[in-house]
């Protein structure tokens, strides 16, 4: 996932489950549809759904995931990113070099 502006809201990418996919092709068309244009829409704009047959589905457990993957990403990203920086201070900044 790209840096975005903090004005922006969604995604640019999310994990999507084997273990969903599965799942949602057990559920009849009409729900299925449903729970998938759900995520579409948190994906796009963060939007969470006031449809009570999507409410009382796996919907909830799946944004559940969504979210933490998010948070988990962006502390990878963090990590990644300190390190980068370390390496760099390290590898321009070393006084021990010949040149």
């Amino acid at each position: 996932m790209a840096k975005k502006e903090d004005t922006e809201k969604g995604f640019d990418s999310i994990v999507y489950y084997q273990t969903w996919a599965k799942m949602l092709k057990t559920l009849p068309d009409e729900l299925r549809l449903k729970i998938r244009d759900a995520i579409d829409d948190y994906i796009i704009s963060e939007t969470e759904p006031t449809d009570q047959a999507v409410l009382y589905s796996a919907f909830p457990l799946m944004l559940e995931q969504i979210k933490k993957d998010k948070i988990h990403y962006a502390e990878v990203c963090r990590k990644k990113a300190e390190a980068g920086k370390a390496g760099a201070k390290k590898r321009w900044n070393d006084t021990d070099k010949k040149v």
